[in-house]
């Protein structure tokens, strides 16, 4: 029995594990661990038997020694060769020594040896377990995990290299020592735990990262630790960041530097910062890696030099987490840039916050392939970007999140500006060699001060504007004054932040109306035994007196004429639902529809035989279609010539697509005349 009385199995639980027990005592890397084991070493030896020595003095030297148990690489570097506990001895060897058998290692191959008896004769007798070809510690330093990688050689029957890592010890034993060890199933556990401790023994460390990485100032190489799914962008940037020695000559950066810098606008600036910023999300590890969103009005830039700074451009026809990871997968630093994509779908945007919160961490796993990126999104569109949250308050979790800027051809536009953007655009690579090469030059403690400092216009601007600050540096030993006001920039983008919440508000009777239709389907699933003509829910009597009973809203028809009706007691129904404000009163309701601009109106009357005192908002009235129709037959009234879409859609800064779908519906109504092709008068 050990010497130790006490129960170390609790401690260890009720200090939530080894690890966190070690943390309490003042041992939270391995070097200090390290320390603790060298005492040990000194006091004990090298073999050191835990059921005859008591630490009393120092029970972090106890705990030390059985977190090394499982972490045997850790007690070789200490001089460890072995620990006796409960009755158990831990080799960290390599051979280790069981009843009947044997395993060691040599020149790379496991060995089990055994001996065997033949006519009363024993005899040893020599089985290979497995031919490690390679073997790795991988030290991986984004995400502070070690890899143990293996590709080994069983030589069993038709198999060939097999690459796995640690916990997959058992796919790389040959079939005589897995038949051989079945004998043993008691033991299985320790065997399993000496060939992994071999493995580790005989393993190269590495320091390497999954992707592409900058990190203390270098750009580290890729690790596959399994199947990893790279993008195709992925091997090209590859390639080109490492695959280079000679760096740019002090002129070459110089003349790439002055001619970026020629992008002064608000919008350039971000994206440049976000550019640097999205290459020190490792070494600063920001609360907060921002999503970027610029919009507004059309030839002010807005794509020029995000195209220009990104690694990956993303179709805007992405709709989902893993289309998105099939061209950014790999990529643990940079920009990735998506174009007009005008909508964001829900599970996006919930992928999207979750990353920002975690350095620009995506990740998926399907079809036994792994997906991982960390980078910024910069988003560029005309039209102010439409997100479909779960509510008001998942809207502004994405803006505690998000960056917006809302260019003006007024503000934003530069002049003569696009022969430097086209000569830039031809030696897009040699730009981005020259601006992370300039970024190597920056000690890791003056760019986290900076960072310290930015933090003063909170968390999410902290990153981009420490890009900023490092483009600004580097161009001031060029010669060339930026004189950026920060707290003007920061004071914009606020500005804009608002206007993106205002859009919501402006959306919210289309929120309410979706989560009311939804909840009739699925009250009329309930209620009818007959097939539901779902486009006519609110002229159903049956469904919309029942919508009305159990969740005191509904949408109704009247007149030929759609509404929404609800009492107070209806808007607490869908107010959790939606993130919209609690309100107890039909006063308090009225004053938040009013603040939003929402048409409506209170009346005591009776709906579908329900008497009370309703609020009731036309849906014809608050639609938004509605008023871009009129804006549109405005528009073309005033105009002396045949309008086209697109000149219409520049007008009301609304998408061209959905202004086309406007046009067309008019023309089947009458509204409009398509005089020419693609031409549009009244």
């Amino acid at each position: 029995m050990s010497k130790y009385e006490i129960d170390i199995g609790q401690i260890i639980r009720l200090a939530g594990g080894l690890e966190n027990l070690l943390r309490n005592m003042g041992l939270d890397s391995e070097d200090k661990i390290l320390s603790k084991l060298y005492e040990v070493v000194e006091i004990c030896g090298q073999d050191i038997n835990l059921d005859e020595v008591v630490f009393k003095d120092d029970t972090s030297k106890l705990f030390s020694l059985l977190y090394v148990i499982d972490h045997p690489d850790l007690a070789r570097r200490a001089g460890i060769s072995s620990i006796t506990y409960k009755g158990k001895v831990y080799s960290f060897s390599k051979c280790y020594n069981f009843d009947d058998f044997s395993i060691y290692e040599a020149n790379n191959s496991i060995i089990l040896k055994y001996e065997v008896e033949n006519k009363g004769e024993s005899k040893i007798k020599k089985t290979l377990i497995t031919y490690i070809d390679k073997s790795e510690i991988i030290q991986e330093p984004i995400e502070k995990k070690t890899f143990y990688y293996i590709r080994a050689c069983p030589f069993s029957t038709g198999s060939g290299m097999v690459e796995t890592t640690i916990d997959g010890i058992h796919d790389i034993l040959s079939s005589q020592s897995k038949r051989f060890f079945s004998n043993y199933p008691e033991r299985i556990h320790e065997i399993l735990r000496a060939i992994r401790n071999i493995i580790v023994s005989i393993s190269d460390e590495k320091i390497k990262t999954i992707g592409l990485a900058f990190l203390n100032g270098e750009f580290k190489e890729t690790f596959e630790p399994g199947n990893y799914f790279f993008s195709e962008d992925y091997h090209y940037w590859k390639d080109m960041i490492l695959g280079y020695s000679d760096p740019l000559s002090k002129l070459e950066r110089e003349y790439y530097v002055i001619r970026l810098s020629k992008f002064t606008a608000d919008h350039n600036l971000l994206v440049i910062g976000a550019f640097f910023g999205s290459l020190l999300i490792h070494d600063l590890k920001p609360n907060i890696t921002p999503i970027l969103f610029i919009y507004g009005d059309s030839n002010v830039g807005k794509t020029a030099i995000s195209s220009l700074l990104s690694f990956v451009e993303v179709p805007q026809s992405t709709t989902t987490v893993h289309q998105l990871l099939q061209f950014i997968s790999g990529f643990r630093c940079g920009l990735a840039h998506i174009d007009e994509k005008n909508v964001w779908e829900n599970q996006i945007i919930q992928e999207l916050k979750r990353a920002a919160t975690n350095y620009g961490r995506i990740s998926r796993s399907s079809k036994n392939l792994h997906y991982l990126a960390n980078m910024i999104i910069v988003s560029t569109s005309n039209p102010t970007p439409k997100f479909k949250t779960r509510g008001l308050e998942d809207l502004k979790g994405l803006i505690r999140r998000s960056i917006f800027l809302e260019v003006s051809r007024e503000k934003d536009r530069l002049e003569n500006i696009s022969y430097v953007f086209n000569s830039l655009e031809i030696d897009k690579e040699k730009l981005i060699r020259a601006l992370i090469e300039e970024l190597k030059e920056f000690d890791i403690k003056e760019i986290k001060e900076i960072y310290n400092q930015m933090k003063e216009f909170g968390e999410k601007f902290a990153l981009i504007f420490t890009g900023i600050k490092i483009w600004e540096k580097i161009c001031e030993k060029y010669e060339i004054n930026l004189s950026i006001n920060y707290k003007e920039l920061w004071k914009r983008l606020i500005r804009s932040e608002k206007e993106v919440l205002k859009v919501k508000d402006d959306n919210i009777v289309d929120i309410i109306k979706g989560k009311i239709l939804e909840d009739m389907v699925g009250i009329a699933r309930k209620i009818s035994n007959t097939e539901i003509d779902y486009d006519n829910l609110p002229s159903n009597k049956e469904i919309v007196k029942a919508t009305l009973d159990m969740r005191k809203y509904a949408v109704i028809e009247m007149d030929g004429k759609k509404y929404i009706v609800f009492t107070p007691h209806g808007w607490k129904n869908m107010s959790e639902d939606l993130g919209l404000p609690s309100l107890d009163t039909i006063k308090d309701i009225s004053n938040y529809l009013k603040s939003i601009d929402v048409k409506f109106e209170v009346k005591r009357t009776s709906i579908f035989g329900k008497n009370g005192r309703w609020i009731i908002i036309s849906l014809e009235e608050n639609d938004c279609e509605f008023d871009i129709k009129n804006k549109i037959i405005e528009i073309i009234k005033n105009a002396e010539t045949p309008l086209s879409a697109y000149e219409i859609s520049e007008q009301l800064n609304v998408d061209i697509e959905e202004i086309e779908e406007i046009l067309e519906e008019m023309k089947k109504l009458g509204d409009v005349v398509e005089v020419k092709p693609g031409k549009y008068f009244i």
